[in-house]
């Protein structure tokens, strides 16, 4: 009876738009019943149903009378039922209100019917990636199901319609229980939540991507203030800067503001970061990375240097519209710059980037001359090594003139191909074999590298020569030339020790290019094929450069002999210059001087050309490393993240994470438990454990290792990078393990001091010039660091002063290797210039000073003996008191005094000079007593 009553509705129910409402109040089939008639052999069914059960189902019970519970709620659910009956899937298609009725007709529509699939919406962008995703299969079913539902009426007609049977629908939407598990883990990430999912699911037909889609779309609200992203990352901004006025997590900082120069950019620093640590930062990097969103923003980054670790101060996000105007870039970069140095005083003395010139540019804009810029050691060698391989591409043209005004001893006539005269060309001749370069010594000292002006001119028809100019270095057979280069000091061991850095240089295999290969003969004339470098030569030349980099005034050759700035250069020109000289590299000579040893680029990559420090960074790996674990950590498993996602994270990930992390920099945390090393002293240890189990060369006792300076003639120091070298391990017993948590490396020498530093000879290694060590930046011992202030800066400010300024207390071995420091204007302690009016105040102040001096030295005493009254509760104190050797130079000079004095020891008259540093100090503390 129901399957007829059905076809007879059916009948009069042909037009989709017919009314149904007269069959409203006939007697209806129960749901139970019309999902017993949905047969597979069934193809259209129509019946009135009643839905009560429906209205029942626990799922529905609870929002019965709630608004919530709808005819649209009820058809969910039948069609649900009807699904899990048919294993085919319906899905909600339209609705429709017939005319002057209170009947709605509603359908929903076989997922799988190939009429009703959306078209393809394959972007017209060609940059974009296409999906290698297809749709499920589809079938010409017109499977629709059917709905008529009057208002006050507990009863609808259903009409089921499925002209075809296929293969079942398989359902890979997020179960409930999921989604619940989602949503009380939002704060995980993907991952870790799909593991969970796993333990319940072990073989879920839902994917991973789903899971991560919820879970994005449940976080989003969080930053996504705006469907254009660009918009909603300023918003972001704007609320985050103004979430916590006196404790933002980032600040806006102002950018040029011109609409036509091409660029779209913002940027944001890390206010809290740079308040307590900024006052501390001597050094900045700065460098940028991409694919980090999805509009494809690049993002700089400019990081400061804080006992050897690279911390986040500032942001810079920038897009270029295809059409910038020439410099745009730079302005912002400097805008970015400039926050920093004014806005915060952070006033460094060296800016490091790599190779870009935009970055260099801003630097060199924002900072005086005096602020050394330096490129990144490795963005260095490999852009150096890079072009040498390029066979084919010639130098840029090449000014020998200028070259020979400043260095007499350049051929003007070594020119590159391209510039000589068509007649001379002929009969070029470049080495095609290695030559092997010969370090001749002269009663055991190497000889001089570079010739100085020669003072013997000689007039040939009314034309001055130098003698120099009259020597053909082109001859292979004369060798002299050749045989004064000091290429390396120790080359075997250089080597060694270069395969071995955590930075490592490609091999000398990855420099051959196809059809680069080494010829048979020594001198190959020039012919129609055209070669900038042959191979043979790039690994010496690589090597020269290195040298050249890391050459420095404050460390000396083999000979003990200290070189000053100038003379570094004029040495390092000529060596580059006789090495392509002699093996006929013309083309590789106007390249070096162009790019690289002329003064103007000079002066960015020779750590040489400052003389009065040494900085702690030489590479820009601080911040390509933060970019490294930024995507590998923070954005690893994020598919394109938005910007305003990208800077939430920054805010809310990144930024707490640092200051968890700079935590352990701070002397004050974890007083009086161990602490962590930093990441700059774990790879120190690690050098210096390596270094201390290398054997020693038959040539170790002909090289001068002074500890007091931390200096050694052996010649691999200046290339380590931490300024270490076996000799100098070695010459010291194993230091405690406390060594290892309180070392930082000064920028002046000596380069390392530490109370724990005992020589074999039982000598410890006390410092003598500490007090310069402020003046060249290294102001960072415990006794600095204090708590957060109302100021900007909760690092005490100190008065940086300009590098030529700078006023050090120099310790050379002898007078004639002094390092040429820049000295202050004032004059030396010893000989005060202090007028006989002046005098007296001068005396008052320093009785003051002393005296203040006494008092806190009383009351320290003081605090200390109420901490012997309970040592069981103090001793916490006390410990922390004797690991940190508190008070240790006054216990030195009481010493020192009391041997003065009691065993009738004759004191000098004069400051030491010479000596071992126990006795320079014993001279400073006796030195005028009463």
């Amino acid at each position: 009876f129901d399957f007829v009553f059905g076809l007879i509705v059916t009948k009069q129910l042909e037009r989709e738009d017919d009314d149904a409402s007269g069959f409203f109040g006939s007697e209806a089939i129960s749901i139970t019943a019309f999902l017993d008639l949905l047969k597979p052999e069934v193809r259209q069914l129509t019946a009135l149903v009643s839905i009560d059960p429906i209205c029942e189902d626990a799922d529905l019970r609870e929002i019965r009378d709630d608004d919530a519970l709808t005819y649209k709620r009820i058809l969910d659910r039948v069609t649900y039922l009807v699904g899990q009956r048919t294993k085919y899937r319906f899905t909600y298609h339209d609705k429709y209100d017939l005319k002057d009725t209170t009947t709605t007709r509603i359908r929903y529509s076989c997922a799988q019917d190939s009429s009703r699939q959306n078209g393809s919406k394959k972007s017209k962008n060609l940059t974009v990636k296409p999906r290698d995703k297809v749709q499920m299969e589809t079938f010409n079913c017109h499977g629709m199901l059917t709905f008529w539902a009057a208002e006050g009426e507990s009863d609808y007609f259903i009409r089921y319609q499925h002209n075809e049977s296929h293969k079942h629908y398989v359902c890979i939407d997020l179960p409930p229980a999921v989604l619940q598990t989602i949503k009380d883990r939002a704060d995980m990430r993907g991952p870790q939540i799909w593991k969970e999912i796993l333990k319940t699911y072990p073989e879920p037909l839902f994917s991973y991507h789903q899971v991560y889609n919820h879970l994005l779309k449940l976080n989003s609200g969080s930053w996504r203030l705006d469907e254009d992203e660009e918009k909603s990352a300023r918003f972001l901004i704007e609320k985050l800067c103004a979430e916590r006025p006196d404790s933002a997590v980032l600040e806006h900082i102002e950018l040029p503001d011109d609409p036509d120069d091409g660029y779209t950019a913002f940027a944001f620093g890390l206010p809290s970061l740079i308040k307590k640590w900024g006052g501390c930062v001597l050094e900045l990097q700065l460098d940028s990375t991409f694919k980090t969103n999805k509009v494809g923003y690049e993002c700089f980054a400019i990081l400061g240097e804080v006992f050897g670790s690279g911390l986040p101060l500032a942001f810079l996000l920038i897009k270029s519209n295809g059409s910038p105007k020439p410099g745009s870039k730079e302005r912002y970069l400097q805008a970015l710059i400039r926050h920093i140095s004014e806005t915060w005083e952070v006033k460094p003395i060296q800016t490091l980037s790599d190779k870009d010139i935009t970055e260099i540019n801003a630097f060199l804009a924002v900072f005086p001359k005096e602020v050394k810029h330096l490129l990144c050691f490795w963005h260095g060698i490999r852009a150096f090594r890079g072009r040498l391989s390029v066979t084919t591409r010639p130098p840029a043209h090449y000014h020998a003139d200028q070259a020979f005004a400043e260095f007499d001893f350049i051929d003007t006539n070594f020119l590159p191909v391209s510039q000589m005269p068509p007649q001379d060309r002929a009969n070029i001749e470049v080495a095609q074999e290695m030559i092997p370069i010969v370090q001749p010594r002269f009663n055991g000292a190497l000889v001089p590298r570079a010739p100085t002006r020669p003072k013997i001119v000689i007039h040939i028809d009314g034309h001055i020569r130098n003698v120099l100019d009259r020597l053909d270095t082109g001859d292979p057979e004369m060798g002299i030339p050749d045989s004064i280069l000091d290429l390396l000091d120790d080359e075997d061991e250089f080597a060694e020790h270069l395969g071995e850095q955590h930075d490592r240089l490609e091999a000398a295999d990855s420099w051959l290019e196809e059809g680069d290969k080494p010829l048979g003969t020594v001198f190959h004339t020039a012919g129609t094929v055209y070669i900038f470098c042959p191979v043979v030569h790039r690994a010496q030349l690589v090597h020269l450069f290195i040298r050249h980099v890391c050459l420095h005034p404050m460390l000396p050759d083999s000979n003990g002999v200290y070189l000053s700035t100038e003379e570094i250069r004029r040495s390092s020109v000529y060596e580059a210059y006789t090495f392509c000289k002699q093996r006929g590299l013309r083309e590789v000579w106007a390249y070096l001087w162009e790019a690289w040893y002329c003064r103007n680029k000079w002066c960015l990559w020779a750590r040489a050309s400052h003389p009065a420090f040494i900085g702690r960074w030489r590479t820009t790996m601080a911040v390509e490393n933060f970019w490294r674990n930024v995507k590998k950590g923070t954005l690893l498993h994020l598919t394109h993240p938005r910007l305003d996602q990208l800077v939430y994270l920054i805010a809310r990930e990144i930024v707490p994470a640092l200051a968890a992390k700079m935590r352990n920099f701070d002397p004050e945390y974890r007083d009086g438990r161990s602490k962590q090393h930093t990441p700059w002293q774990s790879a120190f240890k690690a050098e210096w454990k390596k270094l201390s189990k290398r054997e020693l060369g038959p040539r170790c006792s002909t090289y001068v290792t002074d500890l007091s300076t931390w200096i050694c003639t052996c010649g691999q120091q200046k290339y380590n990078a931490f300024l270490l070298c076996k000799h100098l391990v070695q010459a010291l017993h194993p230091p405690h393990p406390t060594f290892f948590r309180e070392v930082y490396r000064r920028r002046v020498v000596p380069f390392y001091y530490h109370p724990l530093l005992v020589a074999k000879d039982g000598s410890t290694i006390l410092v003598a010039a500490f007090e310069a060590s402020e003046l060249a930046g290294d102001f960072q011992a415990e006794n600095i660091f204090h708590e957060e202030s109302s100021t900007r800066s909760a690092w005490p400010r100190r008065e940086i002063c300009k590098i030529q300024d700078m006023d050090f207390e120099k310790d050379a071995p002898n007078d004639n290797n002094d390092v040429d420091l820049p000295r202050s204007s004032s004059p030396a302690r010893s000989q005060p210039s202090i007028h006989p009016d002046e005098e007296f105040n001068d005396l008052d102040e320093l009785r003051e000073a002393i005296e203040e001096k006494i008092n806190d030295w009383e009351r320290g005493a003081a605090i200390l003996k109420r901490q012997l009254t309970d040592i069981d509760s103090s001793q916490v104190f006390l410990r922390s008191v004797r690991q940190r050797k508190l008070g240790e130079d006054v216990s030195a000079m009481v010493s020192d005094y009391r041997h003065s004095t009691e065993t009738g020891q004759v004191r000098r008259k004069v400051w030491a000079i010479n000596g071992t540093r126990a006795e320079r100090r014993y001279s400073r503390n006796t030195m005028g007593a009463i």
